[in-house]
């Protein structure tokens, strides 16, 4: 899920980040599934941060939606 976050940021922001790994993670139902992930990734000189990253999933339609993502302090 992680690496789903960071592609998508990458395509509509146009960036150049690099999924790392999940720090942590949490799951909220809704009307399907949030995750609520801390995760790092390194930009293109290879520096690391942590990013916050919320992803909305639909498994029985196949939707899956990245709803937030903000870089956060480590």
């Amino acid at each position: 899920m992680g690496d789903f976050a960071v592609e998508e940021h990458n395509r509509w922001e146009h960036g150049e980040l690099t999924f790392d790994k999940v720090v942590r993670g949490e799951t909220q139902v809704v009307a399907g599934i949030n995750y609520r992930l801390v995760l790092r990734a390194r930009d293109a000189g290879g520096s690391a941060a942590d990013y916050q990253a919320v992803v909305w999933e639909k498994v029985w339609i196949n939707f899956r939606q990245l709803t937030s993502f903000v870089q956060i302090e480590s």
